[in-house]
């Protein structure tokens, strides 16, 4: 069982990973092999498929909530962002300089067009689905 981020006795946003040994019945913080972490947060949901946990979305704080979608590599011990919430505190200024490429502020960056493996991190994603261009508005 993977815990990720969550909120502490005062309140502070977290964005740690714990793990949980079910058979040794102990907690271990489980430490990422770069600094793509996604920012701090409570009320998010997550799930575990196929050795990837999947964190979309939370809380910063009461007026602030998230609406990105990031995941996490078991096995690589790695984070890849899926879907980028360009009005996050943390994506503002890369944002602004990507602006003329980027969707526009307060809109999500979904990416379709991943690789079966995302080739700078290795973390293997499903298969592209095929789009379906009467749903898309």
């Amino acid at each position: 069982m993977y815990v990720f981020g969550g909120k502490s006795g005062n309140s502070t946003k977290l964005n740690d990973l714990w793990a949980f040994n079910m058979s040794k019945h102990i907690w271990s913080e489980v430490i990422c092999t770069d600094e793509t972490i996604p920012e701090p947060r409570s009320g998010h949901t997550a799930c575990l498929y196929d050795g990837t946990m999947l964190v979309f979305g939370g809380i910063v704080e009461v007026t602030k909530e998230l609406n990105d979608v990031c995941a996490f590599s078991v096995s690589q011990k790695r984070w890849l962002y899926l879907c980028e919430d360009l009005e996050s505190p943390v994506k503002k200024q890369k944002t602004m300089k990507q602006r003329e490429s980027s969707p526009g502020i307060g809109q999500s960056a979904m990416r379709d067009d991943l690789p079966i493996e995302h080739q700078s991190t290795g973390i293997a994603l499903s298969k592209k689905l095929p789009r379906n261009k009467s749903n898309m508005s």
